[in-house]
C-alpha cells in the first residue's frame, strides 16, 4: 500500500508517494517516489539509513512528471532493506518507506 505525506508553504503543499519497486526485463529494480511541492522539494534516497550514493550500479533520477525514482541494476543481499525517499523544502520535510527483499543469487551472464 501507499502513504500520502505532505509539507505546507503559504498554500503549497508537497506530497509524496512511493509506488511498488518493480524489475524490468534487464534485471534493473526500481523504486519510485511521486513528489510534488512549491518551491520544488530537494529529492535524496537514503538506504539503511545511509544517504544513498550513486555509482555504476545505484543511480537516481528526478523526472518532469514529479517522479523520482532509484535505480539497483543487480540486487544483492546487501541491497535488502528499509529505503527512504526524502524531500525536502521550505516548507519543511516529508518522507516515505518503502522495504526490498532480496532472493537467492542474481543471475550474472559471463561473456567469454
Amino acid at each position: 500500500s501507499s502513504r500520502d505525506f505532505q509539507i505546507y508553504n503559504e498554500g503549497n503543499r508537497t506530497t509524496l508517494k512511493i509506488s511498488e519497486v518493480f524489475t524490468d526485463d534487464a534485471g534493473t529494480h526500481s523504486i519510485s517516489c511521486k513528489v510534488t511541492g512549491k518551491p520544488q522539494p530537494r529529492v535524496t534516497w537514503v538506504h539503511n539509513d545511509r544517504e544513498v550514493k550513486e555509482n555504476s550500479d545505484v543511480w537516481t533520477t528526478q523526472r518532469t512528471d514529479g517522479y523520482c525514482e532509484l535505480f539497483i541494476s543487480e540486487a544483492f543481499p546487501e541491497d535488502m532493506g528499509e529505503y527512504i525517499c526524502k524531500a525536502v523544502n521550505v516548507a519543511g520535510t516529508a518522507t516515505t518507506r518503502a522495504h526490498v527483499h532480496v532472493e537467492g543469487e542474481p543471475f550474472r551472464k559471463t561473456l567469454l
